[in-house]
């Protein structure tokens, strides 16, 4: 089990080098919505993530279509598969065109490559997401309140906090 009372999650205090200090972290992002389940391969587990990402978005106040768009950004076809996605068609006529990569993301940051989505969207999720690969389990243990709550749709139990949606 990974949880935030081990050692590892212990913050290493500044230490002193010439010219200043060094101060070191580390965060489990295991314990963040995975941003490449909607790139799952079995249907029914696909469209699990693709519910439990709309409710997260929900949670953080951002536009549900958002989980559709990125699904097919994900997916591994060129199909518009989800009502609200997006393929190549949309892309390519914009400027400068580019392509839907049709597959799982690398870095979370690849979002704002989503027609419209933005720095702003970006700024409200990102401490929530993560791009690890296909079939990597969410470790309950090191997730926030928002994340917990998106497993039901209408659930506010954890992310009542007002610093999840400052």
């Amino acid at each position: 089990y990974t949880y935030f009372a081990q050692r590892w999650a212990t913050p290493i205090p500044p230490i002193p080098v010439d010219g200043g200090e060094i101060r070191g972290s580390l965060e489990d992002l295991g314990g963040r919505f995975n941003l490449n389940s909607l790139a799952e391969t079995d249907p029914k587990r696909r469209e699990g993530n693709l519910k439990q990402f709309r409710n997260l978005l929900e949670i953080l106040e951002l536009e549900p279509e958002w989980a559709d768009k990125l699904a097919d950004w994900v997916d591994s076809d060129s199909n518009p598969t989800y009502p609200d996605g997006g393929e190549d068609d949309i892309y390519t006529s914009l400027t400068p065109a580019y392509l839907v990569p049709n597959m799982p993301i690398t870095r979370i940051s690849e979002l704002q490559a989503l027609r419209g989505f933005g720095l702003e969207r970006f700024r409200r999720i990102a401490p929530f997401v993560s791009a690890l690969p296909v079939g990597t389990p969410l470790n309950i243990c090191t997730a926030p309140g928002p994340v917990l709550d998106s497993f039901a749709t209408s659930l506010r139990q954890f992310s009542l906090d007002p610093k999840f949606l400052a």
